[in-house]
């Protein structure tokens, strides 16, 4: 399993429940099992209120920054591809 969390309002929140996991599945092929990762149901709701309240602030700020955040995100994840 990946992961053993939920990260909401910047911090990152443990889940200790071992049944509470989320499996996704390739939309392509749903028998195909692309990982299952250790979250909190019950937290939804706080995950997407959240969201909502951090999209006023991406909106506001300037092309290039999110242009500029949105390139780490990706250099990130290119650099865990290996380890994935």
């Amino acid at each position: 399993m990946q992961g053993r969390g939920d990260w909401i309002d910047g911090e990152f929140r443990r889940v200790e429940r071992e049944d509470a996991v989320i499996e996704s599945r390739s939309p392509a092929d749903l028998d195909d099992s692309i990982g299952r990762y250790a979250t909190d149901p019950a937290r939804a709701g706080v995950a997407v209120e959240s969201a909502r309240r951090a999209l006023a602030g991406w909106r506001r700020a300037p092309y290039e920054r999110r242009a500029a955040l949105l390139e780490r995100y990706r250099d990130a994840l290119e650099a865990r591809r290996e380890a994935v």
